[in-house]
């Protein structure tokens, strides 16, 4: 029998997940003249890797809000070198959402795509694309041996027994 999703892709513990990260004992002066200011860590919101041949990093942005230079250039870097070592689909998207915040999810895969950096080039998608479309998209162009994940349904299989 193949592995099975236990989250059914669903968070575990929400509480957890809103649990903010203080970086104040982690942030660093920059002491050459490259005019870069403070390096801090970053965050990403989310992490896809298929066996070596595909990686999508996304970070989720409110509609009109856009990702930070030093997140731009971590992300950038990330993708740059997995290129280098050989992932061909290696891709950096910022998507975003107009979820209210006292709404405490939003379903990822229909948030929009506003950019996409990959082979050292920022592309934006027209027409518009979700996450979504463009996880199908690149499982076709990269010809992963991949399908939606559909979980079981208990009650159902219960009945065949």
């Amino acid at each position: 029998m193949p592995n099975r999703i236990k989250s059914g892709g669903k968070i575990q513990n929400l509480k957890r997940l809103q649990q903010t990260p203080i970086f104040k004992n982690l942030r660093y002066t920059i002491t050459d003249d490259s005019g870069w200011g403070i390096q801090s860590p970053t965050d990403g919101d989310m992490i896809f890797e298929f066996q070596g041949k595909l990686l999508i990093i996304v970070d989720y942005k409110l509609e009109g809000k856009g990702a930070e230079n030093g997140q731009n250039r971590t992300f950038q870097t990330i993708i740059d070198a997995c290129q280098l070592g050989g992932y061909e689909g290696a891709y950096y998207v910022i998507a975003t959402h107009n979820t209210d915040i006292d709404t405490p999810t939003y379903d990822a895969s229909i948030c929009v795509v506003k950019r996409i950096y990959t082979h050292n080039k920022w592309k934006s998608p027209k027409p518009p694309i979700t996450m979504k479309e463009l996880f199908n998209m690149l499982i076709e162009k990269h010809n992963l041996p991949l399908e939606e994940y559909t979980p079981p349904n208990h009650k159902e299989m219960l009945k065949n027994l």
